[in-house]
């Protein structure tokens, strides 16, 4: 209140004096691994350049305290006031941390917040776990990608086939066996522009395939042999707009369920060709093969769930799809 005062010259005290030691953090940005999420999901985020008032970098002692009202953060150090705040020191100016998303999709939005202290002590004097926090200097949202429907599909298939032909004193047998089963989750999502639910992530699941091809030629004495084996295992990847899995609700509670799996290019089947000559292996080579499923099926719906199982055979094969998935919202 003293017009005449010597100190007046620094005022606001916190921008002069006091920030050109503490350079109190006062803003920063949150750079999260994606900023979309499947509920429960887990990623790695940071907050970095870190600055204060002035835009100069923070100190290393100042301290950032982390909040999510809908998550977790994980990593940090608990406050004794509210375990779900944590407090972190800016360090070297890169301040890092997991994130584990919402399970509930009620708020289709997940916020983490970052905010200020003015404790800049060390440890042993002002433990991190009785930081106070200021002011928020940094917000990120997140969006959760809330299915509608989500659910579980299985399916196994066997087919065998065995054909033997003799023309003009060549005898040519050929066999086949595939063996294929697996399981995956589907996460269902609605689309505006196509009036049905698709899937607009990768599917979760995994398959085993076998594959044997065996071709015998016998010509008077000498008998060729060439078998093509492989067998793979691995999961699933995203389907591409011409291919996807997808649920359509036709008359009220008619519904069609496309299943469309496709496998990881990345990971084809490798298999191996063995060529023998009455017996004795004469050529090897590999070869690759490729799996993939894609099942249509249909039934009836309360509006809340979806279930059903599919079984068809013939001869040398059969095949059987189970579907059960449930609406969220």
């Amino acid at each position: 209140m003293n017009d005449g005062a010597v100190l007046k010259k620094f005022y606001p005290m916190e921008l002069t004096v006091l920030n050109d030691f503490e350079k109190q953090p006062y803003s920063c940005d949150i750079t999260p691994e994606k900023e979309t999420m499947n509920p429960g999901e887990i990623i790695n985020v940071g907050i970095t350049n870190i600055k204060d008032i002035e835009g100069a970098d923070s100190r290393e002692f100042n301290r950032l305290i982390v909040q999510s009202p809908d998550g977790e953060i994980i990593g940090g150090t608990p406050l004794t006031a509210d375990n779900d705040l944590k407090a972190f020191r800016v360090g070297d100016g890169t301040v890092r941390f997991r994130y584990r998303a919402s399970h509930d999709c009620t708020n289709p939005e997940n916020t983490i917040i970052v905010y200020n202290s003015c404790d800049i002590l060390g440890d042993d004097l002002w433990p991190l776990a009785i930081s106070e926090m200021e002011d928020k200097i940094a917000e990120k949202k997140i969006r959760l990608l809330c299915a509608d429907w989500s659910g579980t599909v299985s399916f196994s298939s066997n087919s065998s086939s065995k054909d033997k032909e003799t023309v003009s004193g060549v005898t040519i047998t050929e066999m086949n066996e595939i063996i294929s089963h697996g399981s995956v989750s589907l996460n269902l999502y609605y689309n505006d522009e196509l009036n049905d639910f698709e899937q607009c992530s990768s599917p979760s699941g995994s398959y085993i395939y076998n594959y044997t091809h065996i071709l015998i030629v016998s010509v008077r004495d000498e008998t060729r042999r060439t078998e093509r084996k492989c067998k793979c295992s691995g999961g699933f990847t995203y389907e591409s707009p011409d291919e996807r899995s997808f649920l359509d609700i036709i008359y009220g509670n008619e519904y069609s369920l496309q299943i469309t799996l496709t496998t990881n290019p990345d990971r084809d089947c490798e298999g191996v060709t063995e060529e023998y000559l009455d017996g004795d292996l004469i050529n090897t080579y590999g070869f690759v093969n490729h799996f993939s499923f894609s099942e249509c099926v249909e039934g009836f719906t309360d509006g809340k769930t979806i279930q059903g199982s599919k079984t068809d055979s013939g001869e040398g094969w059969s095949s059987k799809i189970t579907w059960s998935l449930k609406r969220n919202r």
